[in-house]
């Protein structure tokens, strides 16, 4: 079914596919099968990803079947606001696994959330201190929570190409 979309969408205008919805795609061990397999028609192939399990092989198979960019979601500024906000200690496995991914070479962002919209400049302060500037190469965005009509500062990636969402793509087989 998934190749049958891609063939669907190589006559539109589509450019990049997003991989995304209600899962994580890093847990879909034929990521990089969807990668190349959209990669193969022409399209931009990107996803976005807690960052915990893309590492090691499935990270470089990811990256060498073509992925166009990922984009780590990192909510909590710190390791103990990180672990209650994601369930999980692992704010400096993920930052590693992000700087891994830098220098093999792969195109990563990092989506940050202020949980406390009185507090927004100690927040993006937080943000800035505790991980952007320990990723260099991240291409970093924080938004304001329930904030549908836009972020704080400019993302990079607003408006600069026509793409599909490709939701609940782990159900969806090659």
């Amino acid at each position: 079914m998934f190749l049958e979309v891609l063939d669907q969408l190589q006559d539109s205008e589509c450019e990049e596919i997003y991989l995304e919805g209600s899962g994580e795609p890093t847990m879909n061990k034929k990521l990089p099968d969807f990668v190349k397999a959209g990669t193969d028609r022409g399209f931009k192939m990107s996803f976005i990803t807690n960052g915990f399990w893309f590492k090691d092989d499935l990270m470089k198979r990811t990256v060498d079947a073509g992925m166009h960019f990922a984009r780590f979601s990192v909510t909590g500024y710190n390791p103990e606001l990180y672990e209650k906000e994601m369930s999980k200690n692992a704010f400096y496995e993920v930052m590693d696994n992000a700087n891994d991914a830098i220098g093999y070479g792969a195109d990563i962002g990092s989506y940050h959330l202020i949980l406390d919209n009185d507090n927004i400049d100690y927040e993006v302060n937080e943000y800035i201190t505790n991980w952007i500037d320990h990723v260099p190469k991240v291409k970093a965005s924080i938004w304001k929570m329930h904030n549908w009509s836009g972020q704080l500062g400019f993302d990079w990636r607003m408006g600069r190409r026509k793409r599909v969402v490709v939701d609940h793509f782990l159900q969806i087989s090659l």
